[in-house]
């Protein structure tokens, strides 16, 4: 898993927010130069372009859309906090979100960044599990993937009536060859259904509208080896006609629903 690879536009994502929940952008703050420089300094690689983006967003104040739902992720928090020792290696990973060991959690992990997988531009989101002997989780591409996927889920995918989500198994290929040929495929056949990026893209993860309510999340799994399309909607009909031309076209194949 590398980083995602394409640097995004955060105001065309704030404007997405924004226009679902009219104000919440005006309730975000962004992190100063100078606490973006203050947690540069923690490690000698660059931090990920699209991380310093999203911290110039929302590194101070959420507005109330939290990225990391679990965890405490605002630059100010991260500059508090001292990390237990762990199994990473701090010189490879960079802590960008932790938990308070004080809760009881089904899952409990810390987030960083795999620096040395990063292009530059991103970086694939890992998560660690406390303790000596922790195992590395892959979490996502990188955090424009992370943060594309809980907007569209929070803002439009959510509570909707009509829902399908079909699943396509790849081959593991170095560098995800093969799930980022079967993405591009399924992202060019939902355009030709009519559905219209509503956030911005990257090789791993393009969100889509079509009629009023009819939404296409298309995602590549962190471990390369899985392409998903999740559709959601108020029409039933919108929902399964498309759900229908992807699996006609042999392009993936109708998947369970958790829940149902």
């Amino acid at each position: 898993m590398l980083g995602g690879g394409t640097a995004v536009d955060w105001s065309e994502i704030a404007a997405f927010v924004d226009k679902r929940e009219p104000g919440a952008g005006e309730r975000a703050v962004g992190a100063t130069p100078v606490q973006i420089e203050a947690l540069q300094r923690q490690t000698l690689i660059p931090l990920p372009k699209n991380y310093i983006e999203f911290l110039r967003w929302v590194g101070s104040a959420d507005g109330g859309f939290r990225i990391f739902p679990e965890h405490s992720y605002l630059v100010q928090d991260l500059l508090d906090h001292t990390p237990a020792m762990g199994a990473w290696d701090s010189h490879r990973f960079f802590l960008v979100g932790f938990q308070d060991p004080r809760v009881v959690r089904e899952d409990p992990h810390e987030l960083f960044f795999d620096l040395l997988r990063s292009d530059g531009i991103d970086a694939p989101l890992v998560g660690f599990q406390p303790g000596p002997a922790a195992t590395e989780m892959n979490i996502e591409h990188g955090i424009a993937d992370w943060t594309i996927f809980r907007l569209a889920w929070r803002y439009a995918m959510d509570r909707k009536p009509a829902r399908a989500r079909l699943i396509s198994w790849c081959d593991a290929e170095p560098a995800g060859a093969a799930a980022l040929g079967r993405q591009h495929e399924l992202v060019a056949a939902t355009m030709k259904l009519g559905f219209e990026r509503c956030m911005p893209a990257t090789p791993h993860t393009w969100f889509g509208k079509r009629d009023q309510e009819t939404f296409a999340l298309i995602q590549i799994d962190p471990d390369d080896d899985m392409v998903s399309v999740d559709l959601r909607g108020e029409d039933r009909l919108s929902v399964i006609q498309a759900s229908e031309v992807l699996e006609d076209q042999s392009l993936a194949e109708r998947g369970r629903i958790i829940g149902e």
